[in-house]
């Protein structure tokens, strides 16, 4: 995979994402270490979305520098950002409390959404179920 493909993937799935904004200006630097793929983009927090952008951020609030896979995980709100940051996995310079409250919602955001689909699902599945008993009563 080359870095256009990950920043893409990243990116589609960050822009997918809304967020309750903090009201604060927020930029984060990423570096992607694979050696397939690497390189360097930035998020910023922007009035509850996230801007995503294949560019160095100079002013940038947190640098991070992971693999592909562990971002990944991280915008889709599974990876444990603190045991990731102390056992290695990945590298945060910055202000990381900061970083932390921006993940944490990201996470809420994420679980709210799978709660909404996991509902819309349950009802359309009732639905379903109500139309099939009516069905079999009219024969």
């Amino acid at each position: 995979m080359y870095f256009e493909e990950a920043f893409t993937k990243l990116k589609d799935s960050l822009k997918k994402t809304k967020v309750t904004s903090s009201g604060d200006h927020f930029a984060i630097q990423v570096r992607i270490n694979d050696l397939d793929c690497g390189g360097t983009f930035y998020i910023e927090e922007k009035d509850g979305e996230f801007l995503v952008e294949p560019y160095n951020y100079y002013d940038f609030d947190v640098d991070i520098e992971a693999s592909f896979n562990d971002l990944k995980s991280l915008a889709a709100g599974k990876l444990d950002i603190v045991s990731a940051k102390e056992n290695g996995t990945i590298n945060i310079i910055g202000d990381f409390d900061k970083f932390l409250v921006l993940t944490e919602k990201l996470k809420k955001e994420k679980q709210k959404k799978s709660d909404k689909t996991q509902s819309t699902n349950k009802k359309r599945s009732t639905k379903s179920t109500k139309k099939s008993n009516s069905k079999s009563k009219d024969t």
